[in-house]
């Protein structure tokens, strides 16, 4: 067959030939895919640091509630202790401000790393104890006598009714994980950890005289240093908990010169980035600092 020159170039103008449409498609094909390629990438990286914010967020509100002495309850329960005994957790609820001879001494945080979730715990203890035969004020966690209110805690002092539990799973935003926590006094380099504690301060004495010192309530930042094995359940935690009323409490590690870092990793989204959360540090307990990079926590 025979093509004359009007049947070429159509109606009087040029066409594209079949190979350069599929040229032109594979390259606009290419092109989207990168663009998309782009924007898919910055929304995740956005989101993962909208989730580490959040988390940073978190911990700052936890923190404070501890110095106010504010904490959520999932079930009504009261708490009850004298001079002279432990705390005992009842099923019978009462209003708050209304449990006699108890205070709020803090809220742990538990990790199990590579978890999109934490656990989340109070500790209450004793207000009053016996010294010298003279009613006092706790002014430390032995004299507090600590109890984990969480399922299977194997308590040292105290006791709760079978079944008896107020942790809470938080969840992180967008897939983010916990990989790894530390703390770091200064020497030694930094150590890890399964979790950490925000603890309230106790009253204090003034030194040979039995009357009350004045002071602000302040949140102390603890590290929990794991108990061999490594923590898998809360009760271990709640364990260790327990443990600091019996020589546990370590001044050395209390609010650690450089602070508590978390790690958390973009686990959702490939290529990797996590993020470095310091909590407290060099006697400020309440400030964070948040940075993002590249790659996975080492």
């Amino acid at each position: 067959m025979v093509y004359t020159e009007p049947m070429r170039t159509g109606l009087g103008m040029d066409a594209y030939t079949i190979v350069e449409v599929m040229i032109f498609l594979a390259v606009s094909s290419l092109l989207f895919a990168l663009i998309a390629g782009s924007v898919n990438g910055q929304q995740s990286k956005t989101q993962f640091v909208g989730s580490a914010r959040n988390f940073e967020s978190r911990l700052l509100d936890l923190a404070n509630d501890v110095s106010t002495g504010l904490y959520d309850r999932l079930s009504d329960y009261s708490c009850s202790s004298t001079p002279t005994t432990d705390v005992a957790i009842s099923a019978v609820g009462v209003g708050r401000g209304q449990n006699s001879g108890c205070i709020f001494v803090g809220q742990v945080l538990q990790f199990t790393p590579g978890k999109t979730t934490f656990l989340r715990y109070p500790v209450v203890g004793k207000q009053q104890l016996v010294s010298s035969g003279i009613v006092q004020e706790a002014a430390s966690m032995t004299d507090a006598r600590p109890l984990a209110l969480v399922k299977g805690s194997n308590a040292l002092y105290g006791s709760f009714p079978a079944g008896f539990n107020q942790s809470r799973q938080e969840s992180m935003l967008f897939g983010a994980t916990v990989r790894k926590v530390t703390y770091d006094k200064g020497v030694g380099g930094p150590i890890i950890v399964n979790g950490f504690m925000f603890a309230t301060t106790f009253a204090s004495y003034n030194s040979g005289n039995p009357v009350l010192s004045s002071g602000d309530v302040q949140t102390n930042l603890v590290p929990l240093q794991p108990l061999p094995p490594t923590w898998v359940t809360p009760q271990v935690g709640a364990d260790y908990i327990a443990s600091l009323a019996s020589g546990g409490w370590n001044a050395a590690v209390i609010n650690p010169l450089k602070g508590i870092a978390i790690c958390l990793e973009d686990s959702a989204n490939n290529p990797k980035r996590h993020a470095d959360l310091v909590l407290g540090g060099s006697g400020r307990q309440l400030t964070t600092n948040l940075t993002i990079n590249e790659g996975v926590c080492t």
